[in-house]
């Protein structure tokens, strides 16, 4: 099952003559055996989409081509199908567009909204201007390590409230937690709130 699926297998077999070796050779003659009976059904990975305006721009070149070699009678029927086909790739075209650029829009709202609350997510890294303080994630599982980025303020106030600048939820956690402040110099003073840890 493991060798199926959407790909091309290929099996190269080592076998020895050695007497020490009959239990293994005769093992993987068996296995390669069995591997023979493998069927698979490599297909190409298409967008759905891409193929259907593949396919009616195939279609229109064919009723170009019909409608020269045409007799007048059928001439007004293959220019009817011809401009239904054009109009149909046209449309399906704005669509992916439209589609794409919505996307667009929606990931740039939401780096903005999370901007704004000094997150920053970026699925090819971290990006950091040179003159910026940060706080980043550290996680005992390394999926989940360094996602998050926190841009620090002049003054950050970290808690589990809504008003603060970070937010942070976890036992131990209170409502105003602590104060991150960089000075003019660049010094970063962290002063932790009366009754945390």
């Amino acid at each position: 099952d493991s060798l199926g699926g959407n790909s091309k297998t290929a099996m190269v077999a080592t076998v020895s003559p050695a007497a020490d070796n009959y239990d293994e050779t005769l093992s993987t003659l068996r296995y390669a055996d069995r591997a023979k009976n493998i069927v698979n059904h490599a297909i190409v990975n298409e967008d759905p989409n891409a193929r259907i305006i593949r396919d009616l721009r195939d279609e229109v070149e064919k009723l170009r081509d019909q409608l020269t070699q045409a007799e007048s009678m059928k001439a007004p029927e293959l220019k009817e199908r011809l401009h239904e086909s054009e109009k149909l790739i046209q449309e399906m075209t704005v669509t992916w567009e439209e589609k794409l650029r919505k996307t667009e829009e929606i990931a740039q709202e939401r780096q903005k909204q999370l901007e704004s609350l000094g997150i920053s997510l970026q699925s090819s890294g971290i990006k950091v201007g040179d003159n910026k303080c940060f706080l980043v994630n550290l996680n005992a599982d390394p999926a989940l390590n360094e996602l998050l980025v926190y841009y620090l303020k002049d003054h950050t106030l970290i808690g589990s409230h809504d008003s603060q600048d970070i937010q942070l939820c976890g036992l131990g956690i209170q409502p105003e937690h602590c104060i991150i402040d960089i000075t003019a110099e660049g010094q970063v003073i962290l002063t932790p709130m009366k009754n945390t840890r």
